[in-house]
């Protein structure tokens, strides 16, 4: 019995240290400079959305290593900081990026973006909003 409860303890501790090793190695592909390389908004029951990207070809985004970030827009410069969290709260296990920046005037954006997955030197993102609509993110590594 001892044996078994030990067992399950050491199975425990190995899986809490893979989610966060798994998080880490997410966070380091990050780090670096990003533009937008496809931006699609939808309205709540859209199908098919629509194409954005001009509205973003100005922003330059930049994750840096200590889990700092800046959001270029149009000259404005907003930094703060970022966290990429595992998030199993909703029927698929996914990741999730939360940022809150500002820049030197004090304007505040925050940026929640969901089903985060980086691949192949891309961001592929979701951000939604209260009314059902979203906005479908594709970013490429500069």
């Amino acid at each position: 019995m001892k044996k078994q409860i030990l067992g399950y303890l050491v199975l425990f501790a190995v899986i809490l240290t893979s989610c966060n090793d798994v998080t880490l190695q997410r966070e380091n592909r990050m780090v670096g400079d990003w533009e937008f390389e496809m931006v699609r908004e939808f309205d709540q029951f859209a199908i098919v959305g629509d194409k954005v990207t001009d509205e973003y070809e100005t922003v330059l985004v930049t994750f840096f290593d200590d889990n700092t970030m800046e959001y270029q827009e149009d000259g404005t410069v907003f930094s703060g900081e970022w966290d990429l969290k595992l998030d199993n709260s909703g029927e698929e296990t996914d990741f999730e990026l939360i940022a809150f920046l500002s820049n030197s005037s004090g304007e505040v954006k925050q940026i929640v973006w969901d089903n985060v997955s980086i691949f192949n030197k891309k961001i592929r993102a979701i951000e939604q909003f209260d009314n059902g609509d979203w906005i479908r993110y594709r970013l490429v590594k500069i």
